[in-house]
């Protein structure tokens, strides 16, 4: 039976520098070790997620906000200014992501997609 397709990953690379971006600085600035936290733990959402994207409607805020033990409207807050600075990309299909994260993730999909290629021609 063959493995099924993944579209997300294990793991993400950590910079070790993340903290020192102008953003993320005006992150932390902003809404303190919290922000940055969240902005983490989006990251971790992310990678375990189809497409390195999640649905962004008043569910999952609930949901995510309860995973992250902080209020709807402060995790609300945070990925509204995010989104703002361009940290995070909420689609008009209601999807949130990171452009940066997608991108780096761009080489592994392409890998398995060459990967799938030649095990169905050897076929």
């Amino acid at each position: 039976m063959a493995r099924p397709k993944r579209n997300n990953a294990e793991y993400f690379t950590h910079d070790a520098d993340m903290r020192n971006d102008v953003k993320i600085k005006a992150l932390r600035r902003k809404f303190k070790h919290t922000g940055y936290a969240i902005w983490c733990f989006l990251l971790e959402v992310f990678t375990d997620s189809d497409f390195f994207e999640i649905e962004w409607n008043e569910i999952n805020i609930e949901l995510f906000s309860a995973d992250f033990d902080i209020s709807p409207e402060e995790l609300s807050d945070i990925v509204d200014y995010c989104v703002k600075i361009e940290l995070l990309t909420l689609s008009s299909e209601g999807k949130l992501y990171s452009k940066n994260q997608k991108r780096r993730f761009e080489l592994l999909i392409s890998k398995r997609e060459k990967d799938r290629r030649i095990i169905t021609e050897k076929k």
